[in-house]
């Protein structure tokens, strides 16, 4: 398939974004740093247009209010665990439902990690959430700084006329918010009651694949989401092994660009794009959390234990996809556009 000017600028930032981003933040490794990839090629993916610094200075203002709000809840809550978890149920139906009625998926995303993450680092210790509410923070600064620079270098103005925004059933989307959250629920209490935070990631990927477009379809999307998480699994315990084996910043940089721009265009150009999408947020996430201090080290646990995720992730996933089939079938899920999901560089 041809690219484009449009489609060639966009992947060339998108490839700088990956090898600017995942290195800088697998080798300072803050806490959760490991966000500032992901969130990197969610702001530089398709459609690929410049937004104004309006737009980045309210993504972020967003995702500190969320981030605030999460950090006093588990601070103030944790020792009234029911309550908390009560008004967390209420902060997720609202996430879902402000996703479902259009809003941008960077700012749904980075929201569901602060609701999600900090009040289970709370359980473990209020200075480790603290730690965390600030890294999340930092993380979602410095991928804004990234994706402003690499706008600014290689820009793509939004066009004259921007297409109508879909209409909206507010009904509707409060009864998915409901439906979603009811989902997410049995994975949130066993996270909580069990202590899981090792299983923050998997808890954090399935909650942003439940507003997936494509899950109340049929089934083979759900079985596509499926795979894409496995696809995704694997490529990290490769990439993995390749990068334990040659643990130097001169080797990890090309090969990241070199994954940004193979990603990219996939992105830019393939029907399949969601797919590659999500396999991509699963190798980063598992690569993230896996690397760093980790790498080059000799804990052998390391492989095994990004396994045991892919296993839980995977898992996890089919009793999601699984459910939102069900709900589709019972008529409780109407079927939506695949556009429905906001842009990826838009705040």
């Amino acid at each position: 398939m041809s690219i484009n000017a449009q489609q060639a600028r966009g992947i060339k930032r998108f490839a700088l974004g990956l090898a600017i981003s995942a290195p800088l933040a697998w080798i300072i490794e803050w806490p959760m740093a490991y966000l500032t990839p992901v969130v990197v090629t969610v702001l530089l993916g398709p459609p690929g247009f410049s937004p104004p610094l309006a737009l980045y200075r309210a993504f972020c203002i967003k995702a500190a209010q969320y981030i605030a709000v999460s950090l006093a809840l588990t601070l103030w809550l944790q020792p009234a665990p029911a309550v908390l978890l009560i008004l967390l149920c209420l902060l997720l139906i609202r996430i879902y439902f402000r996703a479902e009625s259009g809003q941008n998926f960077a700012v749904s995303a980075i929201s569901l990690f602060a609701v999600l993450a900090i009040p289970l680092m709370g359980i473990t210790s209020q200075r480790l959430a603290i730690d965390f509410a600030f890294g999340m923070l930092g993380s979602v600064l410095m991928s804004s700084l990234i994706c402003i620079a690499l706008h600014g270098w290689k820009p793509t103005p939004l066009p004259q006329v921007l297409p109508p925004a879909p209409p909206i059933d507010h009904a509707q989307a409060k009864h998915n918010a409901l439906l979603y959250t009811g989902m997410m629920l049995p994975l949130v209490l066993i996270a909580y009651l069990f202590d899981r935070t090792s299983d923050l990631l998997l808890l954090v990927i399935v909650a942003l694949n439940l507003h997936n477009p494509g899950l109340q379809q049929s089934h083979s999307n759900g079985t596509l989401m499926v795979l894409a998480n496995i696809a995704g699994g694997v490529a990290a315990l490769l990439m993995h092994q390749l990068l334990t084996a040659v643990h130097h910043i001169a080797f990890l940089l090309p090969v990241m660009a070199l994954l940004g721009i193979w990603v990219g265009k996939k992105l830019y150009t393939s029907p399949h794009a969601r797919f590659y999408a999500s396999a991509t947020t699963c190798l980063l996430v598992l690569l993230g959390t896996s690397l760093g201090s980790a790498a080059g080290s000799n804990d052998f646990n390391v492989e095994s234990k990004m396994v045991s995720r892919v296993a839980l992730l995977t898992l996890a996933t089919l009793y999601m996809v699984w459910g939102g089939w069900l709900f589709y079938r019972l008529g409780w899920l109407k079927p939506k556009p695949l556009a429905a999901q906001g842009s990826a560089s838009a705040a």
